[in-house]
């Protein structure tokens, strides 16, 4: 098991070039979408990797604290090296976890500001780039659970 600098490291300076040039030279991306797919992945490498559920010990008044602002009760939620440490089951808890913070943001945003479109449409609209978000999310929790020495089997067990 590695510490939290030791997963930033392996996923910054070797797993995302690797997942970076596979994507491009295999799905021939935009740039908007390499553009999507770096932020996701930097994103939860740094603040919604699976060790999110251990947010509520990060001091609230810090860089990291801030940026997983929206994961602070996910961790009372769920146990450490449970469903969070699942390849699939955990990057679909914390996406879809996400996704119900900010779409209880957008509403109270767009409730205040007449002439707005919905959150469904803006999604629907940038479909691709959502896409390439969810690879990024995806490939920077697969890099996390690799350094973390979880087994094959145990990364596709529940």
């Amino acid at each position: 098991m590695s510490n939290y600098r030791g997963h930033v490291k392996h996923n910054c300076l070797f797993w995302f070039p690797t997942a970076f040039l596979v994507l491009h030279f295999w799905m021939h991306p935009t740039y908007s979408q390499l553009g999507a797919f770096s932020g996701a992945f930097f994103y939860a490498t740094f603040f919604m990797n699976p060790d999110l559920d251990l947010v509520h010990q990060v001091k609230l008044f810090s860089v990291r604290g801030l940026c997983s602002l929206p994961f602070r009760w996910y961790s009372r939620v769920f146990m450490h090296r449970g469903i969070s440490h699942h390849i699939i089951l955990g990057t679909v808890s914390r996406l879809v976890w996400a996704f119900g913070v900010y779409l209880i943001v957008f509403y109270f945003l767009y409730r205040s500001l007449d002439g707005y479109d919905s959150f469904f449409y803006y999604v629907s609209l940038h479909k691709h780039l959502v896409y390439y978000g969810v690879f990024g999310v995806f490939f920077a929790d697969l890099g996390h659970l690799l350094v973390d020495g979880i087994g094959i089997k145990r990364l596709f067990r529940l």
